[in-house]
């Protein structure tokens, strides 16, 4: 059986929750919502519900492979 490399991609979801101090739903709504964009590994004030996350499976398609190139020859004065 042989075997073959596939690009799978997936959106994740993980459950997050933060503590707002606030004087109303709506006040806390409009605070939160400022910090709903984050890059990954920005500190913020979220912090996660759970252990684990969701993902859903987007695509799967077979993995663009590239030809073997040889190998160059060695040459004595060249500088990789």
């Amino acid at each position: 059986m042989t075997k073959k490399t596939y690009d799978v991609k997936a959106k994740g979801i993980i459950g997050l929750a933060m503590s707002v101090e606030a004087e109303s739903r709506e006040q806390a709504e409009e605070l939160a919502e400022k910090e709903t964009e984050r890059f990954y590994g920005e500190p913020g004030p979220w912090y996660p519900r759970t252990d684990g996350y969701t993902l859903e499976i987007e695509s799967v398609v077979p993995a663009k492979t590239y030809p073997q190139c040889p190998p160059r020859k060695f040459i004595p004065t060249y500088d990789d």
